[in-house]
């Protein structure tokens, strides 16, 4: 578009109404730009020349924020250049000046592009493998890239393509530009590859083909839930009494799914294998379990009698039936009227029978006889020896031979033969393509070639024929071209790079075939990493339970030639191939499932992965190995010695009860007895009874009876008077196993201390209740207790009235006194996070028993607390949304947790955890959502963790706070005063143009005046005392936007 600019503002008031009407003006635009329209890339030359077909004209020019050529007088060509066009919303501008004061200009368009820094793909709000049928969003991030209306996002799975999506919206400066798409992937996607492409479209004056950046490809493990193969177990299966029937149940799911057959236990069955041999009807459920789910299918055995005996013996009795009748109708009817010696006469040879040829015993007997004619293909011969009853001799023999005509299936054989050799022929030329050379004429050495990445290759390929014109190689790198006159060409390649490369060695003959061979090439990778990891699991494991390991490999080509290999210490568990072909690098997942038993603790599991590239590929095959994965097991107790026991004791013995158990964590023990009440002795005995201990941990508990029977010695006895449920404990605490890393509860040292008559009228069989809380007359000194893990500890239990026994059952720090109304719990450094210390007391009065339990807070702080942006580096935009992401690693008690976010000094948000309960170190994370002004340029976020464990914890509360995130704002510019300004002058006065703006980045400066003879540089403020009346626009601008602001120049009248 050409455009009529006038650039005086006296214009005749007759003028300027000739121009609103639209004339008189030029027949068309004098000027031309060549090229009309260009293409750069940021920071390339360009160079547009612009001309006038005008002949009567002062001069012309161009305008521009770079590369302006100011007014350049009797010119018909001027040329506007940039050495590194970085501006992104540059409008040049060539003017040329008539001699009728017009000014037509035209606008050369520009666009400025830039690919993309980078395109990458990845799953929103997940990680590991996917579980069919669920949706999940995947997130293709392209960064720093323009303009955005050229822009067109592709989305691929392998080669297919999926979905386009192109910009509306118009941004000549860089973005970042984020697409997503929706997928509800299948049991068919395992193993998928996806990719998204940024593709810029930038029409003809732009690049061929179009500049594109793509992602690398996204591989997506799915894990599907079983699926039981229907057509190898039918629901309704017959079986025969006394005959089994085997059940095959067989399923298909990610991970391989767990066969289970559940059936009446009464039944006899045998299971191998997953598969069920049943010999009796019933409904037997086969079950496929795995992670993702469980089918099942119920198949029903029907009962069927075996008729097969039966049905035998009646075919048998039919037989015998049918051979009685034959053998009777044999010997009644055809016996005396068909059998006999028949005499052959009146022999005659024509084409009907003959009569009364034959005589047996007077009776004649037709027998025809036809001739037989010619050509036949055997000889057949008749005689009938013909015996007198009175001397044996052959009166006559009639003999018909008949022959056969040769000729004929002579030459069927010959056709027959002719036509096996033309078949043989056809067969030949079907199987090798045609008539060939005797030998194919090129040679590969060596013929199959494996290259890691980036290395050099080198073939030869030379030729047996004598008869060619030449030779070469064709390949996407290191190709040769035809070559003449040579019998070997050769394949090099410094640096190979090209995963899908396909060298191919051809000779072009002089009859003009050109035969070929494509060398095969397999290019490897090593995996950048190799870890193991347990599915969503931390900590320690539960005996029986399963568990799933991962084994993440990252960055490794090609998949097919990989083995991934499970190993238990040194001990190899399971092998993993893969069938699917990919040349490129992809990430691979497997997976091993486990269910570990007290025999795995400290047990150490890895996965290694191996390139097993044939006799051509390194030797020994290229393994890399994760660092171990270390298992603590927790178990249920068991009991070194699980049978009850029973001890016969006599007045005064000693005896020992033995509870040890082993259990992970270490078990706790109790004690309880039931006993019939004895009789007072002098000097006292051991208590008869039943004892029962129970060693218990998180995971289980289990009990072990002892049973004490008296043995009267001297005549004294045992006297039953009633029986109570008693507890008593001996030694240091209650129970056997935290008597200062013993086990052995010695009932007979607590009796034996128990020498005071009253107490022995009271009875002594430790006869009391036990309560705690309100009524116990015992005192924690403090009641509760926090305690850094590591650090030492220390409470005081005291009672308040005479005492018999008093101590502190824990799992570390145990005491107990018989003396003393005080005990103390003391530990210097406390590192069990299942710590529940508990004291108890065993009183005179009732309530002979009671325990305080101590509330104790063992707590740590984090070892690390960072904040980060997710899915976002660099600088962010004004007015979009973005995530922050506080980690916390490694903090216990969550539950006293508070995560406080900060804006600079100013609290934003705070995060509590409350509804967690593990005692044990956890890691947990907190999301910001923001959305930052300009304002918020340069402004700092951070986020404090808090641990605040009320009055008895440390104060201030511990706080743990993470390196602050600075945070970039990138905004458009404004102007400090954005309205029009009008000024008034005087000849010869002095003035200055105001045009500052704030932006980020800084903005670039520009001036427009509607006299293009005044110069005006690219600065904010513009000073001089030379300006004409008319209208100045300043333009502020940067990557993010721009601003215009009007300058208006009047002579003061």
């Amino acid at each position: 578009m050409c455009e009529i600019i006038f650039s005086r503002i006296f214009l005749g008031f007759p003028v300027l109404l000739l121009w609103m009407a639209g004339g008189p003006t030029h027949a068309s635009c004098p000027l031309e730009l060549n090229p009309p329209r260009v293409v750069v890339r940021y920071g390339d030359s360009v160079s547009v020349t612009c001309s006038t077909s005008s002949t009567d004209h002062e001069g012309m020019g161009w305008e521009a924020t770079f590369g302006g050529t100011g007014f350049e007088q009797e010119v018909n060509v001027v040329t506007w250049t940039v050495d590194s066009l970085t501006d992104w919303t540059i409008k040049p501008k060539c003017y040329v000046t008539l001699n009728d004061s017009n000014q037509p200009s035209k606008v050369l368009p520009v666009i400025l592009y830039k690919i993309p820094d980078s395109v990458s793909i990845s799953v929103l709000r997940h990680s590991g493998a996917m579980v069919e049928g669920t949706e999940y969003q995947l997130q293709c991030d392209i960064q720093n890239m323009a303009p955005l209306q050229n822009l067109v996002v592709k989305w691929y799975k392998g080669n297919e393509p999926l979905y386009n999506v192109t910009y509306s919206n118009v941004s000549k400066t860089p973005v970042d530009v984020s697409d997503t798409l929706m997928i509800s992937p299948s049991r068919h996607d395992d193993g998928a590859q996806y990719r998204c492409r940024a593709e810029l479209d930038l029409g003809p004056e732009g690049p061929q083909p179009h500049p594109t950046v793509t992602s690398e490809p996204l591989s997506i493990t799915v894990h599907y839930k079983p699926l039981i193969n229907a057509s190898r177990v039918p629901v309704r299966i017959p079986v025969f009494r006394g005959y089994p029937e085997e059940l095959v149940c067989e399923a298909e799911g990610h991970p391989q799914p767990r066969i289970q057959w559940l059936y009446d236990p009464a039944k006899p069955v045998s299971e191998a294998g997953g598969n069920l041999t049943v010999f009796e009807a019933g409904l037997y459920n086969c079950t496929a379990t795995n992670d993702v789910g469980t089918s099942f299918i119920v198949v029903e055995v029907v009962l069927n009698e075996d008729y097969l005996p039966l049905i035998a013996g009646f075919v048998a009795f039919m037989v015998v039936v049918i051979s009685v009748i034959f053998v009777f109708i044999y010997s009644i009817y055809y016996k005396n009227n068909k059998m006999g010696r028949y005499s052959l006469k009146k022999a005659k040879l024509s084409s009907t029978p003959n009569g009364n040829v034959a005589q047996n015993g007077g009776r004649d007997t037709l027998l025809p006889m036809t001739q037989l004619s010619q050509p036949n293909i055997y000889v057949l011969s008749l005689m009938f020896s013909l015996k007198d009853k009175k001397r044996q001799q052959m009166d006559k023999i009639y003999v018909f031979k008949v022959t056969v005509n040769i000729g004929i299936y002579l030459l069927d054989i010959i056709n027959m033969v002719k036509g096996l050799f033309e078949f043989l022929t056809l067969g030949v030329l079907v199987f090798t393509g045609g008539p060939t050379h005797a030998s194919f004429p090129l040679e590969l050495n060596p013929p199959r070639v494996v290259v890691r990445y980036g290395d050099s290759v080198s073939v030869n390929c030379s030729t047996s024929s004598t008869d060619h014109e030449g030779m070469g190689w064709e390949a996407t790198f290191g190709g040769t071209g035809f070559e003449q006159n040579v019998s070997i060409v050769t394949w090099t390649v410094d640096n190979l790079t090209d995963w899908t490369i396909e060298p191919k060695c051809y000779v072009t003959l002089n009859d003009s075939n050109q035969p070929s061979k494509v060398l095969p090439v397999i290019l490897y990778k090593i995996p950048d990493s190799v870890s193991i990891s347990v599915l969503r699991h931390s900590g320690p494991m539960v005996e029986g339970t399963e568990y799933q390991l991962q084994c993440d490999i990252q960055n490794m080509a090609p998949l097919q030639n990989l083995v991934v290999k499970w190993y238990k210490g040194n001990e190899p568990l399971y092998n993993v191939t893969y069938s699917n072909v990919s040349k490129t690098p992809v990430d691979v997942s497997a997976t091993l499932m486990i269910s570990p038993s007290r025999h795995d603790d400290g047990a150490q599991y890895r996965c290694r992965a191996e390139l097993d590239l044939g006799p051509e590929g390194p030797q020994p095959p290229i393994i890399m190995t994760s660092e171990p994965l270390h298992f603590t097991v927790f178990y249920p107790p068991t009991f070194s010695r699980p049978e009850a026991e029973t001890l016969d004791i006599g007045v005064g013995e000693e005896i020992t009860l033995n509870c040890m158990a082993t259990g992970k964590p270490i078990p706790l023990y109790s004690w309880q007895s039931s006993h019939v009440k004895e009789a007072i002795f002098s000097p006292p005995s051991e208590v008869p009874g039943t004892y029962t201990c129970t060693a218990s941990n998180q995971i289980g508990k289990i009990s072990k009876t002892f049973t004490v029977n008296p043995k009267p010695k001297g005549g004294r006895a045992f006297v039953s008077n009633h029986s109570s449920l008693w507890s008593c404990q001996a030694g240091p605490s209650r129970n056997s196993t935290r008597l200062s890393t013993q086990t052995i509860v010695d009932l007979i040292k607590v009796c034996k201390k128990m020498e005071n008559y009253f107490l022995k009228w009271i009875g002594t069989f430790c006869m009391f209740c036990t309560v705690s809380g309100e009524g116990c007359s015992l005192e924690l000194k403090p009641s509760r207790v926090v305690v850094g893990f590591g650090e030492p500890v220390s409470v005081s239990c005291e009672a308040s009235r005479p005492v018999r026994v008093l101590g502190w059952e824990s799992a570390i720090g145990a005491a107990h006194t018989q003396q003393d109304r005080a005990v103390q719990w003391k530990v210097d450094s406390l590192i069990d996070w299942i710590e529940e210390p508990i004291c108890y007391g065993v009183f005179f009065t009732a309530p002979r028993q009671c325990e305080e339990k101590l509330n104790l807070i063992l707590y740590k702080t984090p070892d690390s607390v960072t904040i980060s942006s997710t899915n976002h580096t660099g600088p962010m935009l004004e007015g979009k949304e973005y995530q922050l992401l506080c980690d916390v690693q490694n903090i216990a008690p969550v539950q006293y947790l508070t995560l406080r976010w900060y804006r600079g000094q100013t609290e934003v948000y705070n995060h509590s955890f409350s509804d967690l309960t593990p005692a044990s170190p956890v890691q947990v994370s907190s999301i910001l959502l923001i959305t930052p002004t300009k304002a918020d340029n340069g402004a700092q976020y951070k986020c404090v963790a808090q641990l605040d464990l009320g009055p008895e914890g440390p104060q201030p509360p511990p706080s743990v706070t993470s390196e602050p995130l600075n945070v970039s704002v990138h905004y458009p510019p404004s102007f400090l005063s954005p309205e029009a300004e009008t000024l008034d002058i005087g000849v010869g006065d002095e003035i200055t143009l105001n045009c500052t703006a704030t932006g980020s980045p800084s903005p670039v400066y520009s001036w427009q005046s509607s006299d293009p003879k005044e110069k005006m540089e690219d600065q904010p403020v513009f000073t001089s005392s030379s300006l004409l009346p008319g209208t100045y626009t300043c333009i502020s601008y940067n990557k993010i936007g721009k601003k215009s602001k009007q300058f208006i120049i009047k002579t003061k009248s």
